[in-house]
């Protein structure tokens, strides 16, 4: 069962034209301080469940590993994530349709 973003009128997860909408999907922080600033920053939901989630839709590009970088004879090599994840601090900034 794919995981719903808890952003308001997001519509990751969902059904829309007969197709599921699927996006890379990133849990809230488990750290409190940090889980309180996510809730402070994101509008319309708060508190913050331990299990809710938000997707790739609602942080800035470069908020999020997308690659791992390795050196390979002197030279740089990106080797795509199959499961991208969240840089340290990265927060929800995107909210289209609130």
């Amino acid at each position: 069962m794919p995981a719903n973003c808890c952003i308001p009128y997001c519509d990751t997860g969902h059904v829309k034209n007969g197709k599921l909408i699927r996006r890379a999907m990133f849990k809230v922080p488990k750290d409190d301080h940090q889980r309180e600033v996510w809730e402070s920053i994101i509008p319309g939901k708060n508190p913050l469940n331990p299990r809710d989630k938000v997707c790739s839709v609602h942080f800035e590009e470069h908020d999020i590993r997308k690659a791992n970088k390795f050196i390979i004879e002197g030279k740089e090599v990106f080797l795509p994530m199959l499961n991208w994840r969240l840089k340290e601090n990265a927060l929800p900034r995107i909210f289209p349709g609130i």
